[in-house]
């Protein structure tokens, strides 16, 4: 049972990779909501940032993992291997800016999957430990895919009219059961 849930996972996530590879971006302001939508900009922190565990850098998502080298003997012959001991991760809100303007994108570190080219590692070797660090720095170049919501524009509120309806703006949010996906685009 355990093989066949693993091949049905695995054949899961090709699925959801090759859906998301078919996915065009869209334009900012052409975006409607509900549908699964895949949009590219650049990242802005809105707020306070984030400070990356490792690097020190300002970010809007990092997550840290902790390695321990771990001795042992094969045939008596010695052998060493890194085993995962401990990760941190965090994400909050950022924008991003791209093409027809502006999105809201609301994560917290569960409700965001960073996919591996959007990582950056940078390891810190000691003699038994080392941490490998994945960040999402402003002003990297992304790409977002997520299910988009329109909602009240808080900034343009008091620039409208008594019973005018409120201009609307589009929302990028995730949740655990439906995180965002995000994959940094090469330079």
């Amino acid at each position: 049972m355990p093989i066949f849930l693993a091949g049905e996972v695995l054949t899961r996530d090709l699925r959801v990779a090759r859906r998301n590879r078919r996915l065009r971006p869209t334009p900012i302001d052409q975006l409607t909501a509900g549908g699964l939508r895949k949009v590219s900009g650049a990242i802005r922190a809105v707020g306070p940032s984030l400070t990356a565990p490792v690097s020190g850098e300002p970010c809007v998502y990092y997550h840290a993992i902790e390695e321990r080298r771990v001795e042992y003997f094969v045939g008596g012959a010695p052998a060493e291997k890194w085993l995962e001991v401990g990760e941190e991760q965090d994400a909050c809100w950022f924008a991003l800016d791209g093409e027809g303007g502006t999105i809201q994108v609301e994560v917290t570190a569960d409700s965001i999957a960073v996919l591996s080219s959007a990582s950056a590692y940078t390891t810190h070797a000691e003699a038994q430990s080392r941490w490998r660090e994945t960040a999402l720095l402003p002003g990297d170049h992304v790409t977002v895919i997520g299910v988009v919501a329109l909602e009240p524009d808080p900034s343009a509120m008091e620039d409208r009219l008594y019973r005018a309806a409120p201009p609307l703006r589009p929302v990028l949010r995730g949740s655990p059961r439906t995180p965002l996906m995000v994959e940094r685009i090469p330079a």
